[in-house]
C-alpha cells in the first residue's frame, strides 16, 4: 500500500511494531486497528496514542478505551503516553468502514452478535481475498467441537458475501498451517 498504512494489533506488538515502522519513514502509520477490547490485543496501545496515531475501532469500544487509557500505567518504566500528555484520538467504525489508497482496499466489518465481544471487528482485503481476525476463529483440529464463535463468524461472512481464500488469525494456528475459508466452513458443518 502506498499512502495507506494500517496496523492491526494482536498479542502486544506495540513496541516491536513501532520499531519496525521506523524502517519506513515515508509510510507513517495512519491508524492502529483495535479489533476488540481484550488485554491480549490492546497491550501497548498507549505507545501509539503518544505518537498521535488514531485508534480505529468499533464505536462499542470507545468508552472502554477512553477509561482504560485515562488510568495510570504503572507496570512500565517510561510510559510514553503519560509523558506525552496526549489523549486518544478515535476513528470509529459502525457496521462497515472502507479505506483505500487508490490501489488497495481494506474493509473493516463488525462481527454482529459475536458472543466473544460485541465490538469485535475483522479486516478484509478483497484484492487478496484475505480475512484478518482476532479471537473469532481459532483453528481447531478436525474432530474438535463446533465453537459458537466460529459459527457466528461463518454466519457473518456468509451474510456479508465476502470472497475469502485465506484467514489470518492473530492467535497463530499450528506451525505451517495456512488457515482457509474451507477450514472455517468444515469446522461449523460438523
Amino acid at each position: 500500500m502506498k499512502a495507506l498504512r494500517v496496523l492491526l494489533i494482536g498479542l502486544s506488538v506495540a513496541l516491536p511494531a513501532m520499531a519496525a515502522a521506523q524502517d519506513f519513514p515515508s509510510k507513517p502509520i495512519k491508524y492502529v486497528v483495535m479489533s476488540h477490547i481484550h488485554s491480549d490485543h490492546t497491550s501497548g496501545t498507549g505507545t501509539f496514542v503518544a505518537e498521535g496515531i488514531p485508534l480505529l475501532t468499533h464505536r462499542n469500544n470507545k468508552a472502554y478505551f477512553e477509561k482504560a487509557l485515562s488510568q495510570p500505567r504503572t507496570l512500565l518504566e517510561g510510559d510514553k503516553m503519560a509523558a506525552s500528555g496526549k489523549k486518544p484520538k478515535f476513528e470509529l467504525i459502525g457496521d462497515k468502514k472502507v479505506l483505500t489508497d487508490g490501489n488497495q482496499v481494506v474493509e473493516f466489518h463488525l462481527v454482529k452478535g459475536n458472543p466473544h465481544d460485541p465490538g469485535n471487528i475483522v479486516m478484509y482485503l478483497p484484492k487478496s481475498k484475505i480475512l484478518v481476525e482476532s479471537d473469532v476463529y481459532n483453528f481447531t483440529a478436525p474432530n474438535d467441537f463446533v465453537h459458537a464463535w466460529h459459527a457466528n463468524l461463518y454466519e457473518n461472512l456468509e451474510r456479508l458475501k465476502l470472497d475469502i481464500d485465506r484467514i489470518i488469525p492473530t492467535h497463530a494456528p499450528p506451525a505451517g498451517k495456512v488457515v482457509t475459508m474451507a477450514d472455517l466452513r468444515a469446522s461449523v458443518k460438523k
